[in-house]
């Protein structure tokens, strides 16, 4: 344990092994400390997902779709709840959970369960949410400083022109522009592209938006 209380990365180890305690204390405490890490604790639980232990395969799918949809200990119970119950649903039992989330208001959780799912009639039955949903949805990720999040939202929403361009201001109301385009400039995602198009032209670099916009035909 660090000395400000986040879970240092080597100790993952150990607390994937304690997924699959005897004792059910130890895998409760485990299953909380690594939800606690969040996002650091992704590769972890993604390599224990695959492993052959069914609790920790269990603990760590659980953890993993409450992670990816940005369900923190401190989200309403009744939001994790949703979320718990969608990664063992069935299409018609999705759909009724997407549109408990959308009318309590997690469009967050709500549009990231959409960019992951598989099931095009799942999607489609969502479409109606994303452009409702996802500015609010697009506002927390970068809020919380996660561009990757943000891009993989661009793509649910069809990187759509309008929402590209306002996803460029609200990172300059944010000031993070500069540093999103240095991130993005080291990519050559085409979803990325697009808004780093929009991004250039925030900024006002006319000379690196004319070369862009010619190689995006845009």
């Amino acid at each position: 344990m660090c000395a400000d209380g986040e879970i240092r990365k080597d100790s993952f180890e150990g607390l994937i092994a304690a997924l699959s305690s005897e004792s059910f204390q130890e895998r409760e405490l485990a299953s909380g400390k690594l939800w606690a890490a969040g996002q650091d604790a992704r590769a972890a639980l993604e390599g224990a997902a695959g492993s052959g232990d069914p609790e920790a395969v269990r603990r760590s799918r659980v953890l993993l779709m409450r992670i990816r949809a940005y369900v923190t200990p401190d989200s309403p119970a009744t939001i994790v709840s949703l979320v718990d119950r969608y990664r063992v649903s069935v299409r018609q039992e999705k759909i009724e959970i997407l549109t408990k989330l959308n009318q309590a208001g997690a469009h967050l959780p709500l549009l990231s369960i959409l960019s992951h799912e598989t099931d095009e009639d799942v999607r489609f039955a969502g479409a109606e949410w994303t452009e409702s949903a996802g500015r609010s949805a697009m506002q927390e990720l970068i809020g919380m400083g996660d561009l990757h999040g943000a891009k993989a939202m661009l793509g649910l929403m069809g990187a759509d022109p309008e929402f590209v361009r306002w996803t460029a201001g609200l990172l300059a109301l944010e000031q993070k522009l500069d540093a999103s385009i240095r991130e993005m400039e080291i990519g050559r995602d085409t979803g990325d592209r697009s808004l780093l198009l929009a991004c250039y032209r925030r900024a006002g670099d006319v000379d690196k938006a004319l070369v862009l916009a010619k190689e995006l035909d845009q």
